[in-house]
Order: C-alpha cells, then sequence, then structure tokens
C-alpha cells in the first residue's frame, strides 16, 4: 500500500475486477505495457461471464468463475466470527480501505 501511495504503484480493487473484469483487464494490461486483441478479450469474457455454478463447488484457485458471484463470496463460507477476526486483524494495517460496516456485511 505505500507504494500506491508514494505514486510507485497502481491500486487494483478486487470489487471492481469483479463487476467489470473485462474493462479491468483491459486497464492492468496497458498499465503493465502488455499487449492484448480481441481474441483475448474474449477469452476474459468467456472466463469470466460463461460458467455459472454455486460458490463452494469453485476450487480455491480456479481461474473460470463467474466474476459478479465472487464479490462478497468469502463472506458466505465464513460464520461472523470469522469475519470479525479477518477485520480485527485488516485493521492492523491501517490501510484506509474497509473501514466502514458495510464492507464487512
Amino acid at each position: 500500500w505505500r507504494c500506491v501511495q508514494q505514486g510507485n504503484g497502481q491500486a487494483v480493487f478486487f470489487e471492481e475486477v469483479c463487476e467489470e473484469p473485462v474493462d479491468s483487464f483491459l486497464k492492468i494490461f496497458q498499465m503493465l505495457g502488455l499487449s492484448h486483441d480481441e481474441r483475448i478479450m474474449r477469452e476474459h469474457q468467456r472466463l469470466c461471464y460463461e460458467r455459472e455454478k454455486p460458490i463452494d463447488t469453485y476450487y480455491p484457485h480456479e481461474t473460470r468463475r463467474n466474476s459478479s458471484k465472487m464479490i462478497r463470496s468469502w463472506q458466505s463460507q465464513l460464520t461472523n466470527e470469522e469475519v470479525y477476526s479477518v477485520r480485527k486483524i485488516w485493521e492492523r494495517f491501517d490501510v484506509p480501505l474497509y473501514r466502514g460496516d458495510q464492507d464487512w456485511k
């Protein structure tokens, strides 16, 4: 986070990538100076939107996911106590993100 604050990096937010995965990947490719074409964009479209299945059936590192379903999927997999524990750990890092109650519901 310090690198982003010092202008040496770019923040990429998980929720934004999930909401608009194809546009987000295009921006990431451009930031990194990577080439992309219509074939790459179609593949991202296919991987991010094609399949829809229950969240708990995805493998942890699976790359073929319905992106819009992933935004808050972690919360449905944790108990309230676990969410509280994650939040308390997060707050120790003093990153000015995810500070409101709405971010943890």
